[in-house]
């Protein structure tokens, strides 16, 4: 009984990003797990911009982007700048919108989150990678 409520928990938390908080991660957790797509690059996040900002999802649709340290990079994508954007995340076909951007959800669990990015490059896609470890 005591292995199906906690199979049940680590559901209810892959399923969910509401009412969490994040930072942006500088080392994939573990890329052996879930799935990293074809043409991928990781996004190239800095020591400063791993301090400097926290993502934090509410029930509600909102994301509320904080910058806690004084801007050090000026050209973070625009639904990472600091201030309120508009989240959608459908856990079944693990996909997450901000601001109508689009990104797959590769992996999220208790402690880290793997976002990928489509982007269009000369000949096809490419995929951004994104990486965030959650603030307890």
């Amino acid at each position: 009984m005591l292995f199906g409520l906690a199979a049940c928990k680590k559901d209810e938390v892959e399923k969910s990003l509401e009412n969490t908080s994040w930072e942006f991660a500088l080392q994939d957790s573990d890329p052996t797990e879930g799935e990293i797509l074809e043409s991928s690059v990781y996004y190239p996040w800095t020591y400063c911009n791993r301090i400097a900002y926290e993502f934090s999802f509410d029930s509600n649709g909102k994301l509320a982007v904080k910058q806690t340290q004084p801007d050090c990079d000026p050209i973070l994508p625009s639904f990472f700048k600091a201030g309120s954007h508009q989240y959608v995340y459908n856990p079944d076909e693990r996909r997450l919108i901000i601001d109508g951007t689009e990104f797959k959800v590769s992996l999220v669990t208790d402690d880290f989150l793997r976002l990928h990015l489509a982007t269009p490059v000369a000949g096809g896609f490419s995929n951004y990678i994104f990486l965030f470890s959650r603030i307890k």
